[in-house]
């Protein structure tokens, strides 16, 4: 498990990122707005947690991934589906980690999935482009 110091990290280097010229454009070219909330996470939390800590806001919420390894971040937006009901569509088990999940949103063509997790309502998710960003 991940200690705090990792996770401040982590806040540190988001907020460097977009505190620059680069990271800004990056994030309006993915479509962010400035009211979406971000939450930041690091590849091994599982998806269940970190969806946990996203659905207190409005969605869409943006999921800012630190991989310190290589100094990057992958970024994707979450919002809730309600058409993918438990049990139906790609199902992700209680060990999934939002590592997983941005490695399959890299797979997919159109950088786009619909998702559920065992006994959850569905959400939807898309990845920013480039998936991973280099870090400023």
């Amino acid at each position: 498990m991940p200690d705090l110091r990792e996770r401040l990290k982590a806040g540190a280097a988001l907020g460097r990122f977009v505190g620059t010229v680069k990271g800004r454009q990056y994030m309006r070219e993915n479509g962010y707005r400035p009211d979406w909330k971000i939450v930041v996470a690091l590849p091994d939390d599982p998806i269940r947690d970190v969806l946990d800590r996203a659905q207190v806001y409005q969605p869409p919420v943006v999921l800012a991934v630190w991989f310190e390894d290589k100094g990057r971040f992958g970024f994707c937006n979450v919002v809730p589906n309600k058409e993918v009901t438990p049990g139906s569509g790609d199902q992700f088990g209680g060990t999934a980690t939002v590592g997983m999940l941005l490695a399959l949103l890299d797979e997919q063509t159109k950088g786009e999935l619909s998702f559920g997790l065992k006994d959850w309502s569905g959400f939807g998710a898309r990845g920013f482009s480039p998936s991973l960003l280099n870090a400023v």
